[in-house]
Formats: C-alpha cells, sequence, structure tokens
C-alpha cells in the first residue's frame, strides 16, 4: 500500500483489499451503488470463467477499492463527482474535456494508493 493521498482526513480506515473488505467499505460510503457493484462482479466472474483467467475479477476489485478510496475522502469524492457531472450535462466542449481529465487523474491517483 502506498501513503495516503494529501486529501482531507478519510472517513474511514482504507478497507482491506479484499471483496469482502472493499463491499463493507462500499456499503458504508455509497450504500446506492451496490446493486452496480453485484451487477458488474457478475459480469467480471462471467468474463474469468470465459476466459479461464482471474484477470476481469482482479480488475473489477481494483476498481472499485479506487471508488471506495475516493468515496471516504470528501472532498476528493465531492471533487470527482462534480467533475463527472459537468461531464454529462455542460453543452461547452472545453468544460467537458475539463470534467473528462479531472476525474480520470482523480480516478488515477485513486487507483495508485489503493495499489489492489
Amino acid at each position: 500500500m502506498t501513503a495516503e493521498p494529501e486529501y482531507s482526513t478519510p472517513v474511514i480506515a482504507r478497507p482491506e483489499g479484499t471483496i469482502e473488505g472493499v463491499r463493507a467499505a462500499i456499503a458504508l460510503l455509497a450504500p446506492h451503488w451496490l446493486p452496480e457493484m453485484d451487477r458488474s462482479q457478475r459480469e467480471a466472474t462471467a468474463r474469468a470463467l470465459e476466459v479461464n483467467r482471474l484477470d476481469p475479477l482482479r480488475g473489477w476489485l481494483r476498481h472499485w477499492a479506487a471508488i471506495a478510496e475516493i468515496e471516504r475522502h470528501p472532498d476528493l469524492a465531492f471533487r470527482y463527482h462534480h467533475a463527472e457531472q459537468v461531464d454529462t450535462v455542460s453543452d461547452d466542449p472545453r468544460v467537458r474535456a475539463r470534467g473528462v481529465r479531472v476525474a480520470g487523474e482523480l480516478l488515477r491517483a485513486a487507483y495508485a494508493a489503493v495499489g489492489v
């Protein structure tokens, strides 16, 4: 694991990088995402069986660990969700591009922080 990013004090500790740990964090931080988490886990499992490799499940876990990392820092979560919303609601292509860039940067930083 890498050091904590320089954001506000997290509202919970970084979860263990397991399915159970990440799921518990999402349940606390963003319970409205549990149906999407479950749906995407079923897809990753099916893909893993199809290709006879664990890579799809590893990618799924890494994605949700990064989402939990973002959500456990309120200021980071606010910036991330604002950037995502700007991308979908603005008529200005420059604003949409900035939203995509900011959301991508924040998500990449979260991936690096969790190192799952």
